[in-house]
């Protein structure tokens, strides 16, 4: 009997731990947003953060090197898509209580490394970032499975991931740089927070797969199509525009960062 109800408790106690709600307060994620305002020259020297989700995450894990609860804070204040932050105002709203589906996320699908599928919450600074990472016919955006070495223990994260542009980097005017995809003889403008060496992205966090990554998903499961569109959490209007988006209609596909993101992770 003293076997069965030691086994209970722990039983107990694990459902708990893993169905505990996060709990982030106004004033932490201020703190940590302040830290990451003041942080931004040293993650983009020249100021541009046009796809700097992965020099966001980067400086996040390797310079600021947080707790598991500052770690999820900071990576839900920036798009990685976009690079563009996010402000605590926008993740927890009116009543200033955080919750898990939320005015700066959406409820996603994208393919895992592995040809399943994850759903979770994708923090976003507009919807447009949502259905680019999302359309895999056309960008190489997949989840990957990782362990991630924090300051109070090593956790498991679900992050998203793109093959590495600098692998195709050249340089130009003696400098090492990501290629403009409308002239090859020209530096790409419009994303230059890519520090190239050797074809190596060198501000980045790379995956044992060799791939980079560019932001977290959050609450990740295992999902078909099926579960994905019968989830509480599925956004039919989010769903439509990716549709017009993906197929170039509405002129959708001008929206959030236009082709930059695409153009970066394309197949």
């Amino acid at each position: 009997m003293k076997k069965i109800a030691c086994l209970m408790f722990f039983i107990v106690i694990i459902f708990v731990l893993m169905n505990r709600k996060e709990d982030f307060s106004q004033s932490e994620f201020d703190n940590v947003f302040s830290n990451l305002q003041k942080e931004w020259s040293n993650i983009f020297p020249d100021n541009n953060r046009n796809s700097g989700g992965v020099q966001f995450f980067e400086y996040i894990y390797n310079k600021i090197k947080p707790s598991k609860k500052e770690f999820d804070m900071y990576n839900k204040l920036y798009c990685g898509v976009s690079g563009s932050v996010i402000y605590p105002q926008t993740i927890l709203g009116e009543s200033g209580v955080f919750k898990k589906s939320n005015n700066a996320n959406n409820f996603v699908r994208v393919k895992h490394i592995d040809g399943s599928y994850r759903c979770g919450f994708y923090y976003r600074c507009c919807w447009p970032c949502c259905c680019d990472i999302m359309n895999e016919n056309v960008v190489d955006v997949v989840v990957e499975d990782i362990n991630l070495k924090l300051k109070d223990g090593t956790f498991k994260y679900s992050v998203l991931t793109i093959p590495d542009p600098c692998s195709k980097s050249r340089v130009i005017k003696g400098k090492e740089v990501l290629v403009d995809p409308d002239n090859s003889k020209e530096p790409w403008g419009s994303v230059s927070a890519f520090d190239c060496r050797n074809k190596i992205t060198r501000n980045s966090v790379k995956t044992p797969s060799g791939r980079i990554i560019f932001a977290v998903l959050f609450n990740s499961e295992k999902c078909t199509l099926e579960k994905y569109k019968n989830h509480k959490f599925y956004d039919e209007e989010l769903a439509e525009k990716c549709n017009k988006r993906n197929n170039s209609q509405d002129d959708f596909q001008k929206w959030g960062m236009g082709d930059i993101f695409v153009n970066l992770a394309r197949k």
